[in-house]
């Protein structure tokens, strides 16, 4: 009888046994130790299986997590293959697909000669194969969650911050499981990428045990340290100069519509310059106009101080960062073109200065 013993890799050691026992009784057993992946690996999996006169499944924690024995297993039925699942510990059914679930199980021990009788007891109840009259379409190769991390890290498109940090975080979670390896070689892969910002640097340098000196010496493989821009893009700013560059708007534009003189004029032009506040130039600013640019420094500081801790879309980013400067310029303009009016005074454009800047950090703070 041909079997198909289908395994997680953690249970390498136990699908050896039951070939080996399945063997010893006169049946011929075939499972995946020495196919090493890819569509070929997949095809030649499929076949086996279409060939099989039993489905035999390694139950286990690990059986349970895995997308390509998970695969196996739908093939199987589709197929019309019975099963056998085998079960090394204590396993709930509940917890399995119906197809394993409600089959018999065999509980198997390599060091048993039980075991080896409750084999032979199950296989020689094995109804045979059903195959479907249409052949059903063969499922795509599975594709595991480490696969699809290590797609995005060798990608060449730019890798957001956010999703920096989150690969960051995912991969430290699977530090101290089975797939620690897998993640220490992901994150220094993801550690030599140009676009890494320098947090996602700092956090993979701690978690790999990386000591001054050595990150030190990879960044500067890596190039400058200050996340650097891929070529045809523009330049971007770490999360502290973000933040220096958004106090410091902050105050400048606090200062232009509270403490400096705004706009100078006169009435008439023998009178003496007047060089009163914001809210005090009604005959040169509007109330209205000073609302509007009270109100869009408000804005425009709160999403720049946003953009630092959370992912802000870039189109939104752009977006305020130019509704910004737009009001900017017209209080300049309107503050020219004013009949009263001197010349702008210091007050505009420190808020023009403020509001530039608040722009510039906007645009280029890492997404």
């Amino acid at each position: 009888m041909q079997l198909f013993v289908s395994y997680a890799r953690a249970d390498i050691a136990v699908a050896d046994a039951l070939v080996s026992d399945a063997q010893s009784l006169g049946h011929r057993a075939f499972y995946d130790r020495e196919l090493v992946g890819g569509q070929r690996w997949w095809d030649a999996l499929l076949d086996q299986i279409e060939a099989a006169a039993v489905f035999v499944p390694v139950l286990s924690d690990d059986y349970r997590g895995s997308e390509a024995c998970r695969a196996e297993a739908v093939w199987a039925m589709a197929c019309g293959v019975p099963f056998l699942p085998v079960s090394t510990g204590q396993q709930v059914p509940g917890l399995y697909d119906p197809v394993i679930a409600e089959a018999n199980w065999v509980a198997f021990d390599p060091q048993s000669r039980e075991s080896l009788a409750a084999l032979a007891r199950g296989l020689a109840s094995m109804p045979p194969a059903s195959p479907p009259v249409v052949t059903p379409a063969r499922p795509p190769v599975p594709v595991s969650y480490m696969n699809l991390i290590e797609q995005q890290i060798r990608g060449v498109g730019e890798i957001p911050r956010g999703d920096q940090l989150a690969l960051v975080y995912d991969l430290r979670a699977k530090l101290g499981s089975r797939d620690e390896e897998i993640a220490r070689t992901l994150l220094s892969s993801l550690r030599s990428r140009p676009d890494l910002t320098v947090e996602a640097a700092t956090v993979i340098d701690e978690l790999l045990g990386v000591n001054g000196a050595d990150a030190a010496d990879r960044s500067a493989d890596r190039g400058p340290t200050h996340d650097p821009a891929p070529p045809g893009r523009l330049p971007r700013l770490t999360r502290p100069t973000t933040g220096w560059l958004v106090g410091m708007s902050t105050l400048m534009w606090l200062i232009a519509v509270t403490v400096l003189p705004w706009a100078p004029y006169r009435n008439f032009e023998d009178y003496p310059i007047h060089r009163p506040r914001l809210w005090q130039t009604p005959n040169v600013v509007p109330p209205v106009a000073v609302m509007v640019a009270i109100v869009t420094a408000v804005v425009v500081t709160g999403l720049a101080a946003l953009a630092i801790v959370v992912v802000v879309p870039r189109a939104v980013r752009i977006a305020v960062a130019a509704g910004g400067v737009f009001v900017a310029v017209v209080a300049v303009v309107g503050t020219v073109i004013s009949d009263l009016a001197v010349a702008p005074g210091s007050g505009v454009w420190v808020y023009v200065a403020a509001m530039l800047t608040l722009g510039v950090a906007l645009v280029l703070t890492p997404s």
